[in-house]
């Protein structure tokens, strides 16, 4: 993803330049590439396409589950956007599971303007060393062309289509000898602006041959036009010959959630989005479906293998958002059949603290993992309301408990609202994530104010910024409760139960629990693992794998607290 890019609704609705009728793209392409081409080399190329397609299929398994560098070697400098490259951080993603690396590569930057246009030898080294470090640990690469945009702007060119073709022609020497199963070169990242569909299905084919013409068994990465949008692929027309390509679709949808507070937009203010979450609703998952459907059934009819080359969420977004959404957009890509490349590692839309050198809570196994739900430990360890059982003519008090947080802030601000007889309660912080087994007393406590007979369900968010990781989370529990037409004073038990540590360790504590109720915790498949007495309200969990369960207190027959926790050892 370029940083500076427009978004998915800004790309479908700029206009494009009427197209130069004189065709000087193809002009200088011929002249270019007269020189180049090998006759011979050639036929031969075409004469083995039919053991090319099976190929493209095969390595684009290679590719499997790959991770991007981004905002690295695409920056002026490295480092400059927020990531130096490390070697920990490639062994961090083959510790992780993952099978690829892609590196967007901003090669315009980093060679003469003027014949015979040679790339920096040394930007080029750099580019080996992380490269080197990827195939070491068996892992696939994906080497790109990144903001090339004096091509985007005007690829009528002669100048930037001669750095253009030279680019490929020293890259395809340069790695002549590297392995074919797992170096793949994607030739242009997102054409763009005037680089039209038109212009780039006639621009595209001459790249590849000048590719091909070099190494045959090189396999292309072809980027759909539109900046790469899924919806664009109609609009893409590789030769029927070229059968060694696969083709990269983007996916940063809807882009509300996605890409809220994004600062580079330039055709609407997504600050506004802000706040924005996903929460995996029938609505939500049939939009991802039916995208997912329209590109797998592009594949089908065009036989293309194809990867998701980048795809994520923006680090403003709520964590437990952004972990439903990867583990759900990822889960769809993978069972159509898809290779994908997550955007980014460390930066905008980050799934690794670079500050902490370590994965963000939960994105390891949203990405990697089996689950149908993923979680960053980080939920509510009681929500209730006060009086328990209440009547119209009381007040009403809900109450969210955190543990697992900082300090409470001075500035912290909530906004309720009634709709019917849901209410829903948004209360937003900024504070600094504790760390290690460090707790606090931090309450969301919200007057409620008498409610009229009926039955209810609330919704309690507690909104949450880290202001020292730039972690933008949410804790979100909901609870039904009814309010009785009865005149008298109702119930006035408190709601002073607590369960923690969240996520808890090897044990798990409870109060406001008589000493003599029965605990007895299953799994999500409905097996028993430990049973016994509340006690001093001490729970050992250290015959708990990690993983989520369920908590049932029982008092004589009757359940009074059933809850969700996560084990994390």
């Amino acid at each position: 993803m370029q940083i500076f890019a427009l978004t998915e609704n800004r790309k479908a609705k700029r206009v494009r330049p009427a197209l130069n009728l004189i065709g000087a793209v193809f002009i200088c392409a011929a002249i270019l590439t007269v020189s180049w081409k090998d006759p011979a080399s050639t036929a031969v190329r075409k004469s083995s396409a039919s053991t090319d397609l099976p190929r493209a299929f095969r390595r684009n398994m290679a590719i499997g589950r790959g991770i991007n560098f981004g905002n690295a070697l695409e920056a002026p400098t490295e480092g400059e956007w927020g990531l130096t490259i490390k070697e920990s951080y490639v062994q961090a993603i083959a510790d992780a599971g993952f099978n690829s690396v892609r590196l967007p590569i901003s090669w315009s930057t980093h060679m003469a303007r003027t014949y015979p246009y040679t790339i920096d030898p040394q930007f080029l080294n750099r580019v080996d060393e992380v490269i080197s470090w990827c195939l070491d640990r068996n892992m696939a690469v994906i080497i790109t062309v990144h903001h090339f945009n004096e091509l985007y702007n005007y690829p009528d060119d002669p100048q930037y289509l001669n750095m253009f073709f030279y680019i490929w022609k020293q890259l395809t020497e340069h790695y002549l000898s590297a392995d074919h199963e797992r170096l793949f070169f994607e030739i242009l990242n997102e054409p763009e602006v005037n680089l039209t569909a038109e212009k780039w299905n006639r621009l595209m084919p001459v790249i590849i041959d000048t590719i091909m013409v070099r190494d045959g068994d090189r396999t292309l990465i072809i980027d759909a036009p539109d900046y790469a949008t899924h919806t664009s692929l109609p609009d893409l027309s590789v030769p029927a010959s070229e059968d060694n390509v696969i083709i990269s679709t983007r996916y940063y949808l809807p882009w509300q959630f996605a890409q809220q507070g994004a600062w580079w937009s330039d055709w609407t203010d997504l600050n506004k989005y802000l706040g924005t979450t996903w929460r995996a609703t029938a609505d939500e998952k049939n939009t991802v479906l039916a995208d997912m459907a329209f590109i797998r059934n592009w594949s089908e009819a065009n036989s293309r293998p194809v990867t998701s080359g980048e795809w994520g969420s923006i680090m403003f977004a709520d964590n437990q958002s952004r972990l439903m959404w990867t583990n759900y957009v990822r889960q769809q890509i993978e069972s159509n059949g898809f290779s994908w490349s997550y955007f980014d590692f460390g930066v905008v839309f980050k799934v690794y603290s670079i500050a902490r050198n370590e994965w963000l809570p939960g994105f390891v196994e949203a990405l990697t993992g089996n689950s149908e739900t993923v979680s960053d430990g980080r939920v509510s360890d009681s929500l209730c309301i006060s009086p328990a059982k209440p009547v119209s003519n009381q007040a009403v008090t809900a109450r969210s408990y955190i543990r697992k947080l900082g300090h409470c802030s001075k500035t912290d601000s909530v906004k309720v609202t009634v709709e019917g007889f849901t209410i829903k309660v948004a209360a937003w912080h900024k504070e600094q994530i504790m760390q290690g087994d460090e707790e606090n007393a931090c309450a969301d406590t919200i007057d409620l104010g008498s409610l009229v007979p009926g039955s209810y369900c609330l919704a309690f968010i507690s909104d949450y910024k880290d202001i020292v990781n730039s972690i933008h989370y949410s804790i979100y529990d909901t609870i039904s409760f009814t309010v009785s037409a009865a005149t008298e004073v109702g119930s006035t038990a408190d709601c002073a139960t607590n369960v923690y540590p969240v996520p808890a360790g090897d044990f798990l504590k409870v109060s406001g629990i008589d000493s003599g109720c029965r605990y007895l915790i299953w799994d999500l498949h409905g097996k028993l693992h430990v049973k016994g007495t509340v006690g001093d309200g001490r729970i050992t969990l250290d015959r708990l794998k990690p993983g989520e369960y369920i908590l049932r207190i029982m008092e004589n027959t009757n359940a009074i607290l059933t809850r969700r926790i996560i084990v994390a050892k």
